[in-house]
């Protein structure tokens, strides 16, 4: 299956052109966050999701209230809100969790772990959607410094899920790594297609 993935378009018209084109070759997409800036003509972006007439898991980034999001997804067909679920979907699982990107340790997505990893369908290829990167990685690296997140690390190490899609970091767009077995991807705001 071809799975379109992008992150932090924020609101940019060449982006989502982009995305549109890409998600006629994909059977589903996925998005880790930061559609749009600050929520600006949010409810405009995924209507515009909506459109490419599959499904689209999102997350919230730092530009999107969670609470907001939600409500917003929770109109329309195609775009599934993922933030803080464990989703089945044919032989995928789609975790999703958007953090700020700005902490080393989240508590909350620690939580979030130990409270549905029961639910981690070891027969099913599992797709994990992070606004924030892993640390120690290619996409965390701001200079010569390391500004991921610990605790999703901790979690990929831990679990090894096929794929991870993350964001926040600009300057690590169209980046790529491997944690053990798991491909790691910042794949930006004009997307990529990952055959899976």
């Amino acid at each position: 299956m071809n799975v379109l993935a992008f992150t932090d378009c924020h609101g940019y018209e060449q982006a989502f052109k982009s995305v549109e084109r890409l998600a006629k070759k994909a059977d589903f997409c996925v998005c880790s966050g930061d559609i749009s800036m600050f929520e600006q003509k949010l409810e405009n972006h995924i209507k515009r999701l909506d459109r490419f007439g599959k499904p689209v898991f999102i997350i919230p980034g730092n530009h999107e209230g969670a609470s907001t999001l939600r409500k917003i997804c929770e109109e329309y067909k195609n775009v599934r809100y993922a933030h803080a679920k464990v989703i089945p979907f044919d032989d995928f699982l789609i975790i999703g969790f958007g953090t700020s990107g700005f902490s080393l340790i989240d508590e909350e997505f620690e939580r979030f772990v130990e409270k549905r990893l029961e639910e981690i369908d070891k027969n099913k290829k599992v797709i994990f959607l992070s606004h924030a990167p892993p640390f120690n990685t290619r996409l965390d690296r701001l200079g010569k410094s390391n500004v991921g997140n610990k605790s999703v690390r901790r979690f990929i190490k831990a679990h090894q899920p096929d794929i991870v899609v993350c964001g926040h970091l600009h300057e690590n767009f169209g980046k790529r790594d491997k944690i053990g077995k798991t491909f790691v991807l910042n794949p930006g705001p004009f997307g990529t297609l990952i055959d899976v």
